[in-house]
């Protein structure tokens, strides 16, 4: 069975110059592909906290080449550029997704970790922003999926910071202390452009978010 070599195909990835025509051509051919096979929902298993032994060995020798070769394709540097900034209920969000969680999965530390979770989080915070932007009542669908996405990365922020050093929570304080007080400011306008009906969902955010600040100020 063939073995891909990963560190080869990201050195490829990264280096791969990508004209924006060809960006444009490769995002409109995976846009009709995807209208004919819409993309399952697989962020899930992304987000599961241990994956199996079997489902490990078969994303790395399988999903992740395809994934990069996606990349490649779409922009260089290795990012799935053309999802980047695709929103709850867009095409290729869930392509964004996923390669968020493959971020993820491939940064090890626990700090780094937590890092990244907190710039995942700040994402769908402008991704509600965003929304608002489009529609001044955006789908209250879309806003909770935004909305729990952020909730779970700020509970696995919570979960990941309790296992730190004290030393490891000092580095990357100043960090995720920057990322949630935008947040906030963020949030408090996505609040009053929302439905009525959502406005809890926000809320519950913020709660969130004050508590967080709370646990790292006693650390």
């Amino acid at each position: 069975m063939k073995h891909f070599n990963i560190r080869k195909i990201f050195k490829t990835a990264k280096n791969a110059a990508i004209s924006k025509e060809r960006l444009a051509s490769g995002r409109e051919r995976l846009m009709r592909s995807i209208e004919m096979r819409p993309i399952k929902d697989l962020s899930g298993l992304a987000e599961q906290n241990q994956m199996t032994s079997f489902y490990s060995n078969y994303f790395f020798k399988y999903m992740m080449p395809i994934l990069l070769i996606v990349a490649i394709v779409l922009g260089g540097g290795g990012t799935v550029v053309a999802s980047q900034n695709d929103l709850p209920g867009d095409a290729l969000y869930k392509v964004k997704i996923i390669s968020e969680n493959v971020k993820e999965k491939l940064t090890f530390a626990s700090a780094k970790k937590a890092e990244v979770k907190a710039q995942a989080a700040s994402e769908r915070v402008s991704e509600l922003t965003g929304l608002v932007k489009r529609d001044s009542r955006p789908s209250s669908k879309n806003v909770i999926i935004a909305s729990a996405r952020y909730e779970k990365l700020l509970k696995d922020i919570n979960e990941l910071a309790a296992g730190l050093t004290p030393e490891q929570k000092l580095e990357i304080a100043p960090l995720i202390t920057a990322l949630v007080n935008k947040n906030l400011s963020e949030l408090e306008g996505v609040r009053n452009s929302t439905a009525t009906s959502t406005r809890g969902t926000i809320d519950d955010l913020v709660k969130i978010i004050f508590e967080m600040q709370q646990k790292m100020s006693n650390h």
